[in-house]
């Protein structure tokens, strides 16, 4: 079904016209139009309620390194999560997609960085995180250089090539430290992370609820588009609202036109239906004001999935973004089309229901609604499955021959107090014209509960899905394990799974039963090959104790379609030349070259090359090197070795060096000094010529005790790793020379 707003465009624009002189009733009214949408059908046609609003506010945070980092209360707390209502007849079927065997000749690849995210005790260069929130919404997002982890209110930055931290960890609101209003006040969590590959852009949102939900001080998402591919750099802000009606569990996807997000709405505790939302990408990049559009669906639909797009290329040209979540042995999927110019002309079609194999929702029975039966060993406490919904992400690939999308949620396998639950993954083929299932499996190869999954493919058409394991029968602790498939397998099928992370405890404490909330899968947006997992763990027994993992892994299959080439320094130095670059395989860089600051010199790259300036060809693999340097030094350079009595001593000169002996072309400023009886006396101050500062002692000395020292220093430009370096070049032969006068008291 195809809605287009003309009829509510007109209503639109007297709402604008209200908007612009009375925004306090304008809010009212929109609010009004909202809420009567619970009343909706969609059997009965009625189209969804179209809204377009402006942001609250916008502005541009210069560094995210140089922000303020929050001091937010400790206080433990779960989060809230509304219940979705499952589709008639969903909760007891058999599975009609079970995979019980997987092939023993073909096992995933291991892990080649397994390292911890934010989590209770996490360390990095900004402190110690803290938890205070479950569960965790653990999330993460892999950029050209970086690795972002992002739990319930907090995030850190990390090197990708070493799985080094490099920033944080820090509130989450830290990102909007200064913004003013709930998003800089609030730190209240349900955060997520994507990268948008085609900009070389991140993008973090989170809402601020905790002191919202009125007309003065509505609900709002905080979204955040960062300047560059560094994620501990510039960053545009904005605040966009949603009144009084709470937008729970917000989930995020790029494409072309806008950048896609969608809600489960609830007015109180009532389910008020999925909220299908875009942002103004285009303003968003270059930090301008910007607008979203929005379609409030019916109670009947929740848990809705925009599609977020992998690989270099891009959906064809104006391909609408594509939403889904499950139905009755269904998918429902919705096109989305925004027209920023004129938004009567923005459509939503659907919902298209596609007919998938049977199944019904994990642990549904159980838990009073929430899906509350995974086991874990040690405890009668059970897990939470949240398997009334679809798993985040829901991620698309343009193959030129083929579009497709990969889903993922939790089903339940066996009924009664006997069932366990898998695995449901999808890929949908033709999303744009008839959206068809090419395969479909869910993932059980023992009774072992395989719950909170997430999915993606990478350019080769190889899928990954990864996803926690529990079970008090088999004595699994809850786990971090991820399985997949390449184009050889049979459809239908995944390899042996792999164990990420292997669980040592169970969660047990507080009632506690909240779990994940979601996983996130991610395609390295350079190679287009390397997937980067990230889930929950719990390190010792307890609760609010909760740690994340992250692993990277990479099918032998996957030709990458370009290495990055990351040059580096420290702050005693800096890159000239572009950094990263991407480069095909088998091609050349361009040339960078690392220049020392004033006082230092180049040694060496870290991976002990000393060409400088540096091309590097035939790239074979990702390269990240860093530039060392080290302090020049001073040396007297021209002296005679030995001075008799009432000979002249010469010229004094120093040199500036590095550490093979070669002469630096500076021309900083040299004081130099003598050391006497007397205390330090002072020689005059001499700007270095091409490295070389010299003294006329024709003029300054007619004697030098033994003993006495005379020193160089730079003084100009300050501070300089030379300062206060010190020398005794001279060999006194006798007690005493002739030296300049008005220093004769200082004879011994």
């Amino acid at each position: 079904m195809l809605f287009r707003n003309h009829a509510i465009v007109a209503a639109m624009a007297m709402l604008c016209a209200t908007l612009c002189a009375m925004p306090a009733q304008a809010e009212d009214q929109d609010r009004a139009v909202v809420m009567s949408q619970q009343a909706y059908d969609a059997a009965a046609g009625i189209p969804p309620v179209f809204k377009v609003t402006p942001e609250e506010h916008h502005d541009h945070l210069p560094s995210l390194r140089d922000a303020a980092v929050p001091n937010n209360a400790n206080v433990k707390r779960t989060n809230f999560e509304g219940l979705l209502p499952l589709p008639p007849g969903s909760t007891d079927q058999t599975d009609g997609a079970v995979q019980r065997l997987t092939s023993p000749t073909r096992n995933m690849p291991t892990t080649q960085l397994n390292f911890d995210g934010v989590g209770d005790g996490f360390t990095g260069p900004n402190g110690t995180f803290s938890v205070r929130y479950a569960p965790p919404d653990t999330d993460g997002a892999v950029g050209a250089t970086q690795y972002v982890s992002l739990v319930n209110t907090g995030f850190a930055v990390f090197d990708k090539t070493t799985g080094n931290v490099v920033y944080g960890p820090v509130p989450t609101n830290t990102v909007w430290s200064g913004f003013g209003g709930l998003c800089e006040a609030d730190n209240d969590g349900d955060g997520v992370v994507i990268y948008d590959r085609a900009a070389n852009r991140w993008v973090i949102s989170q809402f601020a609820v905790a002191n919202a939900g009125t007309v003065s001080a509505p609900y709002l998402q905080c979204v955040a588009v960062s300047q560059t591919s560094d994620a501990t750099g510039g960053w545009y802000r904005y605040a966009f609202s949603y009144g009084t009606i709470f937008p729970d569990y917000p989930k995020m996807g790029t494409w072309p036109d806008a950048y896609y997000e969608t809600f489960n709405m609830f007015n109180g505790n009532t389910f008020s239906g999925a909220n299908l939302c875009a942002y103004d990408r285009t303003n968003m990049l270059v930090g301008n004001a910007a607008t979203q559009q929005c379609y409030q669906l019916s109670s009947s639909y929740g848990g809705v999935l925009p599609s977020d797009v992998d690989g270099a290329t891009a959906p064809p040209a104006g391909s609408p973004n594509y939403l889904i979540n499950f139905g009755t042995n269904s998918l429902n999927t919705w096109k989305f089309h925004v027209d920023w110019t004129t938004p009567g002309n923005s459509t939503l079609t659907g919902p298209t229901a596609i007919s998938v194999s049977s199944f019904s929702a994990a642990c549904s029975g159980f838990g009073g609604g929430k899906g509350t039966c995974v086991s874990q060993p040690g405890t009668t406490q059970k897990l939470d499955s949240l398997s009334d919904r679809m798993m985040f992400r829901l991620t698309y690939r343009n193959f030129g021959t083929h579009e497709s999308l990969v889903a993922s949620h939790s089903v339940k396998i066996n009924s009664g107090t006997s069932q366990y639950s898998g695995v449901r993954w999808y890929e949908i083929r033709s999303p744009g014209a008839t959206p068809t299932v090419y395969q479909q499996s869910t993932f059980s190869p023992d009774t072992s509960f395989r719950w909170m999954p997430s999915i993606a493919m990478d350019r080769a058409g190889d899928i990954a899905v990864g996803y926690s394991a529990s079970s008090k029968a088999n004595s699994v602790y809850p786990s971090v394990r991820y399985a997949g498939r390449t184009p050889l397998d049979a459809l239908g099928t995944l390899e042996t799974e792999q164990s990420l992370l292997a669980g040592t405890a169970s969660q047990s404490g507080n009632n506690l039963s909240r779990w994940g909330d979601y996983s996130a899968m991610t395609i390295d947006p350079v190679d287009d090959c390397t997937f980067w997992y990230t889930n929950e763990y719990i390190p010792t027994t307890g609760s609010f104790n909760w740690k994340t993992r992250v692993g990277s892994f990479k099918f032998p299959g996957c030709t990458p379609a370009a290495y990055s080439l990351n040059y580096t320094t420290d702050a005693n130095g800096a890159i000239v030349g572009t950094t990263p670059q991407f480069v095909a395989p088998g091609g050349s860089g361009t040339s960078v070259t690392a220049a020392p600051n004033t006082g230092y010199h180049f040694v060496q790259w870290s991976d002990n090359s000393v060409a400088n300036p540096r091309t590097d060809t035939n790239v074979q693999a990702n390269i990240s090197v860093a530039a060392q340097f080290a302090a020049n030094i001073l040396v007297f350079t021209t002296q005679p070795a030995n001075v008799a009595p009432g000979n002249a001593l010469g010229t004094i000169a120093v040199s500036e060096q590095d550490g093979s002996g070669n002469t630096i072309a500076d021309n900083a400023t040299v004081d130099f000094t003598m050391t006497t009886v007397c205390g330090m006396l002072d020689l005059g101050s001499v700007q270095m010529v091409n490295g070389v500062a010299t003294l006329d002692s024709a003029q300054v000395f007619y004697t030098l005790h033994s003993g006495y020292q005379i020193q160089a220093a730079v003084t100009s430009p300050n501070p300089t790793p030379m300062a206060a370096v010190a020398s005794a070049p001279f060999s006194v032969t006798s007690t005493e020379l002739i030296f300049v006068d008005g220093f004769e008291s200082c004879r011994p």
